[in-house]
């Protein structure tokens, strides 16, 4: 896609949510940040990936009451709204932000059901918090939600991607019947098949929620035969559990599911945290792993103009100082963003999984790189800023706090020659690439 200087571009955005992450991305035709003219052919597109915090909550209203005012001004609907994983400083926003938008494409990672309510229990989640359904049991939980609608909830199914297509992406639609709505808003395509979980509740369409389906990690949702979603699902690094406790945690969490009562719910999710402590040992964590992934891009190659803009807005009492910088693209054409959540880049191998996945001219052309969990050293090791060798890194946390402290230093100093951009409580960045 060619991003020129006539307006047509990329926009992506990382909003002021304290220690969690909520970050949103538009193609259009904007010039300096503000959307401008519609023109027929006009790509108009948008998309969100995380939405959460466990930070003040207004941090997070306030961020996603901006979002949605500015929202409006280009689309009808979210294109996409893809969840990391299910940790509570990525997804305590999700339904507040779904009241307010329609959304085409939901992507999630696929995380059995054992792995899920792990998760819940790491994450004190109590028997009363409605959330617990979502780790329970997510179609049902957002079928059930106050949302306006999703039209296609979609897991990504994590392992290799030998054997689908001998490891190759799957043909481009034409772009001449890439799909659209009524007003000219375009529509994702991609590959996929139904979902089917035991026990979970039927993927057909009902109330808000619309199909229920699955693809595999690392293949590609396109927007019109132009730029590309890849999503990689590093379950493969997940914990390694045997058949006999997964079975046990299935009948339990199907109690769990099914209970009338706060009172029944509380009694199975105390065996759940009795059965899980028999595990891995009273007060000890086994923490997943699992994030997904998600990288960004134009299909074809970048064209660049050898300068690449950001700005970073501080707010205080509603005012707005922004600080704009340019760097070099360092004669390298790129302007694509990837996303990691929580994800773990903390061995040899999960970096070759990652780029084996991804391929090396997606690796290649990455401007903007999301740092794995806020800057957190156990998900990284020294290295990996040079490897993936991006012209900007963003750490989105909040440093004021004691605990847990994010970014760690050492991770900091390893990316401090890619332009490292602290996101917070009141720094926000937004980055342009035309």
């Amino acid at each position: 896609m060619t991003m020129t200087s006539d307006g047509h571009g990329v926009e992506y955005v990382f909003h002021p949510v304290g220690q969690g992450l909520f970050a949103s991305g538009a193609l259009g035709n904007f010039r300096h940040g503000q959307w401008i003219g519609e023109r027929v052919g006009d790509i108009r597109f948008q998309w969100v990936y995380d939405c959460g915090t466990v930070s003040a909550d207004k941090h997070l209203d306030w961020a996603i009451h901006r979002f949605v005012a500015k929202r409006a001004q280009l689309t009808k609907q979210l294109g996409l709204l893809a969840l990391s994983h299910f940790d509570r400083d990525h997804i305590s926003g999700v339904v507040r932000l779904l009241s307010h938008v329609d959304v085409d494409v939901l992507l999630l990672p696929y995380i059995p059901l054992h792995e899920r309510v792990l998760l819940a229990i790491e994450e004190e989640i109590g028997a009363d918090d409605p959330l617990l359904r979502f780790f329970v049991d997510p179609v049902a939980y957002l079928r059930e939600a106050d949302i306006r609608g999703v039209r296609r909830l979609v897991f990504v199914r994590g392992g290799s991607s030998e054997g689908r297509r001998n490891g190759e992406s799957p043909p481009l639609p034409d772009a001449g019947e890439q799909r659209s709505l009524p007003d000219g808003e375009f529509l994702l395509e991609f590959e996929s098949r139904p979902f089917d979980e035991a026990g979970a509740a039927p993927s057909g369409a009902q109330g808000n929620l619309g199909q229920v389906l699955e693809i595999d990690s690392g293949s590609p949702l396109y927007l019109a035969a132009l730029w590309e979603f890849v999503p990689y699902n590093d379950i493969d690094q997940g914990t390694v559990l045997n058949s006999s406790f997964k079975e046990e945690v299935g009948l339990i969490a199907d109690r769990l599911r099914k209970a009338p009562s706060d009172a029944a719910r509380g009694k199975a999710l105390d065996d759940l945290k009795l059965r899980y402590d028999k595990q891995f040992g009273k007060g000890s964590k086994s923490r997943n792993v699992i994030s997904l992934f998600l990288y960004a891009g134009s299909i074809h190659p970048w064209y660049s103009e050898g300068r690449s803009n950001f700005s970073v807005e501080h707010s205080s009492k509603g005012d707005i100082a922004t600080y704009q910088r340019a760097r070099s693209t360092g004669g390298r054409m790129r302007g694509s963003i990837l996303y990691t959540g929580d994800g773990y880049l903390n061995t040899d191998a999960r970096m070759l999984s990652l780029k084996d996945c991804l391929k090396k001219h997606r690796i290649d052309s990455v401007a903007v790189f999301q740092v794995m969990h806020h800057g957190a050293n156990g998900n990284w090791k020294p290295g990996v800023a040079a490897t993936l060798d991006p012209l900007f890194s963003v750490f989105s946390s909040d440093p004021s706090a004691k605990k847990p402290g994010h970014p760690h230093a050492e991770v900091l100093r390893d990316f401090w020659q890619h332009a490292p951009i602290q996101v917070d409580k009141r720094a926000m960045a937004t980055f342009h690439f035309y």
